[in-house]
């Protein structure tokens, strides 16, 4: 019952919204950003820190994208202070804290969750413990993203400790390398 309702949100969250994310399973990740009207902060993002190749390579890569309203609800200052050349780094492994290889449908992470046991997806696995997904990001082996199922919602997060930094609002934009899930806010990475 409940994957059928959760099945009925998202579908019906997707149809209001379908005008400003582009989704063609053809096109890749970042072609499909392109295409799109509410990724723009995002996509100025990844080509200014230089991961536009990456993302249109072949993957498979998870993304959870934060929309143009996630970054508008961020640090201005500090998405400035990102910006500046000298700080390319640090916008770069920003963003690929929200990227995980692999490429995971919330009804992957929904089986995984609730099977409490890690699962195997394009020779990636994902780490089940007391029923949370820890995975390691494109950032590196101290950057990990965590996702929890909190009713019909999940939680993301880069901390551990803090597990709801943001909640997918809208899932399952599949891409021919990969699938991005839109999140409602900015991952803050913490060494964990």
């Amino acid at each position: 019952m409940r994957n059928y309702t959760k099945a009925i949100l998202l579908g019906a969250t997707l149809l209001t919204t379908s005008a400003a994310i582009a989704q063609d399973a053809n096109m890749t990740i970042v072609e499909n950003g392109q295409s799109a009207t509410n990724f723009t902060a995002l996509v100025a993002a990844a080509n200014a820190a230089g991961l536009t190749e990456t993302l249109m390579g072949p993957g498979p890569y998870t993304v959870f994208a934060p929309s143009n309203e996630a970054f508008a609800v961020a640090d201005s200052a500090m998405l400035a202070e990102l910006m500046l050349p000298e700080n390319i780094e640090h916008l770069a492994n920003l963003l690929k804290a929200h990227i995980i290889p692999g490429m995971y449908t919330s009804a992957d992470l929904e089986k995984a969750i609730g099977a409490g046991v890690n699962v195997d997806a394009a020779d990636n696995i994902l780490k089940v413990v007391d029923g949370v997904i820890e995975s390691e990001s494109l950032a590196g082996t101290a950057s990990h993203i965590f996702i929890r199922l909190n009713g019909d919602e999940f939680d993301i997060s880069a901390d551990q400790n803090n597990m709801v930094q943001a909640v997918i609002v809208e899932a399952d934009f599949m891409s021919s390398n990969g699938v991005v899930h839109v999140i409602d806010k900015l991952l803050s990475p913490v060494a964990n």
